[in-house]
């Protein structure tokens, strides 16, 4: 399932590798990157920031964004935040992988359940307005969401909506999905 979530955030399989191999940088939340990741630039800053725009709204502090694949790595546990991407992704590509990585940590945690397929249909949103949240907030670039629901809400009502869906699927609650409003 980790290749099928990789795909969908343009995302490479994260290598398991000793935390030597990367070099982590002085922002906050610290980003420690392997030298391909860096091999076009340092990302950093960029990586720090699309995690940063959606702590700042609420989703849970972040000590250090990686590309370490350690057993077990949890959030809730760490407070480290896995993501990737390859050196020549774009700056949108960057955002993008950053700031899906809270999606991606409850999706790569779901629990057994017989409701999955609505668990992953809540992911899907949740990724696409966090993604593109984080796109809006960092590089100016307004894209809207998918989710016709979600984009007649006002953005209270969107962050409450993201918010209140991530602690769901982090404690396995299937979680309720956007509706228009009558």
């Amino acid at each position: 399932m980790g290749l099928l979530i990789s795909a969908k955030v343009y995302g490479i399989p994260v290598v398991v590798a000793d935390d030597d191999s990367f070099t982590c940088s002085a922002t906050e939340p610290q980003v420690c990157l392997n030298e391909i990741q860096r091999s076009n630039g340092d990302r950093s800053e960029l990586v720090a920031q699309s995690v940063s725009v959606l702590t700042e709204l609420g989703f849970p502090e972040v000590e250090k964004v990686t590309a370490s694949a350690r057993e077990g790595v949890r959030l809730k546990d760490s407070h480290e935040l896995v993501t990737n991407f390859e050196p020549w992704y774009s700056n949108e590509q960057v955002v993008y992988a950053s700031a899906s990585a809270y999606a991606a940590e409850v999706l790569n945690g779901l629990c057994d359940s017989d409701k999955f397929d609505q668990q992953y249909e809540a992911f899907e949103i949740l990724q696409d307005w966090s993604t593109s949240y984080a796109n809006r907030k960092i590089l100016g670039i307004d894209e809207g969401f998918g989710n016709s629901a979600l984009n007649s809400m006002s953005f209270e009502q969107q962050k409450n909506w993201a918010l209140t869906t991530y602690e769901r699927l982090s404690n396995c609650e299937i979680p309720e999905l956007p509706k228009v409003a009558p």
